[in-house]
C-alpha cells in the first residue's frame, strides 16, 4: 500500500484508490499532496444496505476520503426500481459533499441494457453526482466504445467529455452537474477528467516528453504496476 502510494506522488496522479480499512494511513501519506485519498462504497456488487453505505461513506470521511466510489444497487437498477436507486444515491451525494469530499458512482454497465444507462446517467446528474463511471474491474468486461458514447451522450451538456486516447484502460470518469444549475456556454470538447488504471505507470510511460494525463492508481486489486 505504502509503495502504491509513493508511486501516485511520483506520478502525481489524480488520486488512490483503496481498500476502505487502509484509508486512514492512504490519507496520511498523501497529506500535502495533489494525489487525492479516495475507497470505494458498496463495492463490488453495490448489494448493501443503504444504512450500510452511508455508515460506509461517514466513515471514509472520518478517515481522510476526499472521492469516494459508490456502487449503485444493480439489483434495483435491473428491476427499474429508479426511486429506490435515486434515493439512496441522493443520500450518498449529499453525505459525501457535506463532508467536502466528491463522489463517483458506478453503473457495472456489463449488467445493464442501454436503457439502464441512460437512465442512471440522468439520475446522477439529478443528484449531483461528481462523476458517471462505467464499471468496477470485477464484472465480465468493463467499458466499451459504445458505453463510452452511450453515457457521453447523455450526460448533461457540462459533463460531456472527448473519449480518452488510452483505450486499454478498462474505466473512465466524467464529471456531472447537479441539473437545473445556471446554463453555461457551450464550449469545445476537453478530455475526459480521470482514466482508472492499475497499471499506471505502463500507462504514462508512453511518451515522457509529453504531458500526463491525471489517473486514479488503483490498488484494491494488489500492488500498483
Amino acid at each position: 500500500m505504502e509503495a502504491g502510494c509513493n508511486l501516485a506522488l511520483r506520478y502525481n496522479v489524480a488520486s488512490v484508490c483503496i481498500l476502505p480499512y487502509a484509508l486512514a494511513r492512504c490519507a496520511e501519506l498523501l497529506d500535502g499532496s495533489t494525489v487525492n485519498a479516495s475507497t470505494t462504497i458498496g463495492f463490488p456488487h453495490g448489494g448493501h444496505t443503504t444504512a450500510v453505505k452511508l455508515a460506509e461513506a461517514r466513515q471514509a470521511l472520518k478517515d481522510g476520503g476526499q472521492e469516494l466510489d459508490a456502487v449503485i444497487n444493480i439489483g434495483k437498477a435491473r428491476s427499474e426500481d429508479w426511486q429506490y436507486v435515486q434515493d439512496e444515491l441522493a443520500a450518498l451525494a449529499d453525505t459525501t459533499h457535506a463532508g467536502g469530499a466528491k463522489i463517483k458512482v458506478i453503473f457495472e454497465n456489463a449488467y445493464l441494457d442501454d436503457a439502464a444507462k441512460i437512465r442512471l446517467c440522468e439520475i446522477c446528474a439529478e443528484i449531483g453526482a461528481d462523476w458517471v463511471k462505467t464499471s468496477t474491474g470485477y464484472a465480465p468486461s468493463g467499458a466499451s466504445m459504445a458505453d463510452l458514447e452511450l453515457m457521453r451522450k447523455h450526460s448533461p451538456a457540462a459533463c460531456r467529455s472527448r473519449l480518452p486516447e488510452a483505450f486499454g484502460i478498462s474505466t473512465r470518469f466524467w464529471p456531472c452537474e447537479r441539473s437545473g444549475s445556471a446554463a453555461q456556454a457551450p464550449r469545445a470538447p476537453r478530455p475526459c477528467s480521470k482514466i482508472a488504471a492499475s497499471a499506471s505507470v505502463s500507462s504514462q510511460s508512453h511518451n515522457p516528453s509529453q504531458p500526463r494525463r491525471r489517473q486514479d492508481i488503483d490498488t484494491r486489486k494488489g500492488p500498483a504496476q
